[in-house]
């Protein structure tokens, strides 16, 4: 090896070791500095604690500061959760907790960089909009949220859907967009006495789980704020993002289905139904946009707006939950984006004429 490589390797090999040093250290003993639990966060937020008021969970619940203790407690906590997981699959004897200690923290030394990378690499990519919740293993134990951003609205729909900024509507709302998302991510902290982190996950983090915690926060929302149409932002722009984004698709996050069979009182789709439906109608989107080049201004959720048009017309692939989604997918860019081309130009179609919508 060089003396070059030698001289660059030390410090970053000193500087890692100081990152997972901190991170295990903030574990153990920073708490306090590192999360807040999640009545102070709301009450620095102005979020109502009504938001939370039915979750049993809710005193259990912690969330990570927005500064660099957080970070490493959170990197930190995910990585012995994750070595804590293992060492149990790997060490089954309840016994021999020798041995079952000893792959936990020879385990954890190779998962805090990965771990360490992939929060980096979420913060890079997600941006504001990088929240998500990590329950305990049992309904005893602590649930972290890392919250999302400041955002303003438009910003928040802009980062979600990937439509310019300039396209969107004049929306204003008295509610931030931080409501929805920790309603959201504090439903999934509601562990139920008795369920193991595997029934628990397999609960929350599909897409019937997701589904759910996008209802908890419609059920309770005209409750807190009669006047805010937050609740309407937040279903269009999660709909309009499964289809908007050219080299994306969450079909874990396909909730829209879900959310509007529960508003609209009509059957509601599996978790299955949902993530097959909104699969199906994705890939005939794609399959329309074959020849789609991207461009930087924006017109790849126009391009789908007018292939979705087509599908409805033309295609007889589509079951009624495909129409669904494709018709709300249609009524969110409308309501979204009436600065967009396509409604501004006589060379774009006029806006979709469909049987009923999601929230009046």
């Amino acid at each position: 090896m060089s003396n070059k490589r030698k001289i660059v390797g030390k410090p970053l090999t000193a500087l890692f070791c100081a990152s997972a040093a901190a991170s295990i250290l903030l574990t153990q003993l920073g708490e306090g500095v590192s999360t807040q639990s999640l009545e102070e966060f709301a009450r620095d937020k102005d979020i109502p604690m009504q938001v939370f008021e039915d979750l049993p969970h809710k005193d259990h619940t912690r969330v990570y500061r927005d500064n660099i203790a957080g970070f490493y407690y959170d990197v930190g906590h995910n990585t012995w959760t994750t070595a804590d997981l293992l060492s149990k699959q790997i060490v089954s004897n309840d016994e021999r907790i020798y041995l079952r200690a000893t792959v936990k923290v020879g385990s954890s030394v190779l998962i805090y960089p990965a771990t360490l990378a992939m929060q980096l690499l979420g913060n890079l990519v997600a941006g504001d909009l990088n929240a998500y919740a990590i329950p305990g293993v049992s309904s005893a134990d602590t649930c972290y949220i890392n919250p999302p951003g400041d955002m303003t609205l438009v910003s928040f729909i802009h980062q979600f859907t990937d439509i310019p900024e300039e396209h969107l509507s004049d929306i204003t709302d008295e509610v931030a967009p931080i409501v929805p998302i920790m309603a959201h991510e504090a439903e999934h902290c509601n562990l139920v006495l008795g369920e193991t982190f595997k029934e628990r996950g397999l609960k929350s983090f599909t897409t019937g789980g997701e589904s759910n915690a996008d209802n908890h926060y419609m059920k309770m929302h005209k409750s807190i704020y009669p006047q805010s149409n937050m609740d309407k932002i937040f279903f269009y722009t999660r709909a309009v993002s499964l289809f908007s984004r050219e080299n994306i698709f969450d079909g874990g996050h396909a909730t829209s289905l879900n959310v509007d069979a529960f508003l609209n009182g009509v059957e509601m789709p599996s978790r299955e139904q949902a993530y097959y439906n909104y699969g199906h109608l994705n890939e005939l989107i794609k399959k329309e946009l074959l020849d789609f080049e991207s461009d930087d201004d924006g017109a790849y959720y126009q391009a789908a707006y007018q292939a979705v048009q087509k599908l409805l017309r033309e295609s007889d692939e589509l079951t009624p939950f495909m129409r669904r989604a494709a018709e709300i997918y249609l009524e969110g860019v409308e309501y979204l984006a009436d600065k967009s081309p396509l409604f501004t130009t006589s060379a774009t179609p006029h806006k979709a004429q469909v049987l009923q919508g999601p929230l009046v």
